[in-house]
């Protein structure tokens, strides 16, 4: 029985196996057939004939570009341009790096031009760092008199925080942009983001880091410019970047023993407004994006604290007391990208 059963699914997979080569040959041989019916001018012919193939799993993939080439083509010189497009599209989606040649119709080498600029879909990852511009203003409340503070507790509130210096910090996304139009994308994504400062605390009598994480969520819209530079793509990008308050910590350094979260004075979430410049460009099947933004802070990072929570700081931490803290970013990224057309 065991026997039976045996020689029964060799026969099986034997079967599969050659039907499968039958049916690639017969793919092969219909290409061919096609690549002649083209050069004879039979065009209306192709269509059909090839329309099997490209639904095959098991054809050759430098077969189905091939096949996506000539039907491209074909669609267009019988004026179906949307057949065309999609075609074109489809042959991108198996090799992004594909090159015309003098064979391909002019509208065939202008259709893939527009829509190798302007794919329907691309998904990615940024790594960049970010430069942070850092100002703090005073926002205490009317519990407090500036004079009294200094007379009673020898606090001067205006002077608590001084030489304050911006540091590196990193940044990391998943990026996801979907075409609006041919030259307008929307690109979305989430990501994380360090802010790092260093400042003078005068009551401490030391330098203290600070380190801001946040999540991040852009909202931007993309616009690629008219021109070209060998496919490649200069573009422009506005809109805003929205961001989730992880953690806001001030970390002891130089002779200071104050390690103080502040996130419970901060606002959970803020958005800057964002204006940037990039270049698409085309390494295989890969689009690599080097970018520069610059991200104005729009809302304030500070809660408005009661009168007792200002209180409690004075006793506490004097030092943020009453401060709000904006962040003004010049980011450099670079984003790996995979398009779909």
């Amino acid at each position: 029985m065991n026997k039976v059963i045996l020689r029964s699914g060799l026969c099986v997979m034997f079967a599969l196996t050659f039907l499968a080569q039958s049916k690639g040959q017969s793919c092969e041989q219909q290409l061919r057939l096609a690549q002649q019916y083209y050069r004879e001018g039979k065009v209306d012919l192709i269509l059909n004939l090839l329309e099997p193939c490209i639904q095959d799993p098991t054809m050759d993939r430098d077969n189905l570009i091939e096949a996506f080439r000539i039907m491209a083509n074909t669609a267009y010189l019988l004026d179906s341009v949307s057949q065309g497009q999609v075609f074109v599209e489809k042959l991108l989606n198996k090799d992004l790096s594909f090159q015309s040649s003098d064979r391909d119709i002019y509208k065939f080498r202008e259709g893939l031009t527009q829509i190798r600029r302007s794919p329907n879909l691309q998904i990615g990852f940024q790594v960049g760092m970010n430069f942070s511009m850092v100002k703090i203003d005073d926002v205490y409340s009317g519990l407090f008199d500036p004079d009294n503070l200094k007379n009673i507790y020898g606090l001067d509130i205006n002077h608590l925080v001084t030489e304050i210096n911006a540091q590196v910090g990193p940044m990391l996304s998943l990026i996801l942009i979907k075409k609006l139009t041919s030259t307008l994308a929307i690109e979305t994504g989430i990501g994380y983001q360090i802010t790092r400062y260093r400042l003078y605390d005068t009551y401490h009598e030391g330098t203290l880091q600070t380190m801001v994480e946040d999540y991040q969520v852009p909202l931007l819209i993309n616009y690629q410019f008219p021109f070209l530079l060998n496919d490649n793509v200069v573009g422009l990008q506005t809109g805003l970047n929205l961001s989730f308050l992880r953690d806001w910590r001030h970390g002891a350094m130089l002779g200071t023993d104050t390690d103080f979260s502040s996130t419970e004075l901060r606002t959970p979430f803020s958005f800057n407004y964002a204006v940037g410049l990039y270049f698409n460009g085309k390494v295989g099947n890969l689009v690599i994006r080097p970018n520069v933004q610059y991200s104005l802070g729009m809302t304030p990072r500070s809660k408005t604290l009661s009168d007792s929570e200002n209180a409690s700081l004075v006793y506490n931490e004097p030092s943020f007391l009453n401060y709000n803290t904006h962040f003004n970013y010049v980011t450099f990224s670079i984003t790996f990208l995979k398009q779909r057309f």
